[in-house]
């Protein structure tokens, strides 16, 4: 791990599986820190043991896109001597972060008030469904369940359809980044006043807070918003218009100026000149209309030609891309987002890097771990035991692979 990093010298301890937990830890570590994942042996983390992708069966890569850039300890905490590893791990470590069901943590002996009687400075983040305490705190949450009580599904999808689920874990993720933006200001809190403190991260919470820009019209007014599919509410025309071709094409426009702009591109400079159309309260009004209009208009021509004339006029629209399209993106290569590393059961595994300029993050990180494969260098680093202390704590079931199954 580079010394250069924000949080270079800062120690982890992982208890988290699935998606929340480890993309708040993966953050972390891009950050500099070093993170310790604690797994079961012989386990591990689910997402080590779901199929694999098609042509890929076999390959984590799923467990692999949120893990990269830590290292693996499998400890069974249901051993004694293994607890105690775990504990003394804690004893060393800045930070833990656990995902497990309210309460678990408690009962296995791994709770904050139980280890900050050990660590006075632990930085002790809980994330979960709807927080570790209230009427809702012991519900089983997963993704689709917080997007449905949230509220986000029930705007999200066409007006005259059910509501949809956004296409990836948006609430495993958002609530991962809220941890970890937690995490981080807690360490600059406790560096000064020496005492660390548990962070209660919610899915549920997390959703609403990033909601709450959107969440005005109901807060404020008191009315419900309705699925719009791709249109903007507050913006005309703003839709996904298909060119001669069938490509996609989302356009927004945001203000009077861009729909000049568009309507010089569009070749029809007669729309702007129409005092019907002239401001944004009266495109409201005509909607429909515009949007009819608009889309005769982009049937008329392929997506490259309209691109270009849109691309000409300065104008807010773009061709929808499919995930490899965004990630062949001659922007995201111009920033080196992505990065690959070799990795010795799964061979070239591919990463979404951090989204900032500059080599040190992308190039700090680390291949995903192989399940315990770290468990004799983290013991002898972290805790200073000999090799042969170390080596007698390792878990004798592993497969060679460090996946799953028994020998």
């Amino acid at each position: 791990m580079s010394n250069t990093l924000p949080l270079s010298g800062v120690r982890v301890v992982d208890f988290t599986h699935v998606i929340s937990g480890p993309f708040c830890t993966m953050m972390l570590a891009h950050m500099g820190a070093d993170v310790v994942k604690v797994e079961r042996p012989d386990v591990g983390d689910s997402l080590r043991n779901i199929p694999g992708y098609r042509g890929r069966e076999g390959h984590p890569d799923y467990f692999n896109s949120v893990n990269n850039t830590k290292r693996s300890v499998a400890l069974d905490l249901k051993n004694p001597d293994h607890h105690a590893a775990a504990v003394d791990l804690i004893c060393n470590a800045d930070v833990v972060v656990e995902n497990f069901k309210p309460g678990t943590a408690d009962r296995i002996g791994l709770g904050y008030e139980e280890l900050k009687k050990v660590n006075s400075k632990l930085i002790y983040c809980s994330i979960s469904g709807f927080g570790q305490t209230g009427p809702y705190a012991q519900r089983p949450a997963i993704d689709p369940i917080i997007q449905a009580v949230s509220g986000v599904m029930s705007v999200t999808g066409e007006q005259d359809g059910p509501p949809m689920m956004a296409g990836y874990p948006l609430t495993d993720t958002v609530a991962g980044m809220y941890g970890a933006f937690a995490v981080v200001s807690a360490l600059i809190k406790a560096r000064a006043s020496g005492v660390g403190e548990h962070l209660d991260v919610s899915m549920q919470g997390a959703m609403l807070y990033v909601l709450g820009c959107r969440m005005a019209e109901t807060l404020q007014a008191g009315i419900i918003t309705e699925r719009s599919g791709n249109q903007n509410p507050f913006r005309v025309p703003s839709e996904v218009f298909l060119s001669r071709d069938r490509r996609p094409t989302i356009l927004h426009c945001s203000n009077d100026k861009r729909w000049e702009a568009l309507c010089r591109a569009l070749e029809v400079p007669e729309w702007a000149e129409n005092p019907k159309y002239d401001t944004m309260q009266k495109r409201q009004k005509y909607r429909e209309e515009i949007h009819s209009m608009v889309a005769a208009r982009f049937a008329e021509r392929d997506q490259a030609d309209w691109i270009a004339r849109f691309d000409a006029e300065d104008t807010t629209c773009i061709h929808v891309h499919d995930y490899q399209e965004a990630l062949d993106h001659e922007q995201v290569k111009y920033r080196s987002q992505l990065t690959s590393r070799d990795h010795p059961l799964d061979g070239k595994v591919w990463t979404v890097g951090v989204p900032l300029m500059g080599s040190d993050y992308n190039e700090a990180i680390t291949r995903s771990p192989i399940l315990g494969e770290n468990t004799v260098d983290v013991l002898q680093e972290w805790l200073g035991w000999d090799e042969n202390k170390s080596k007698n704590m390792l878990y004798k079931k592993t497969d060679k692979r460090g996946r799953h199954g028994k020998t």
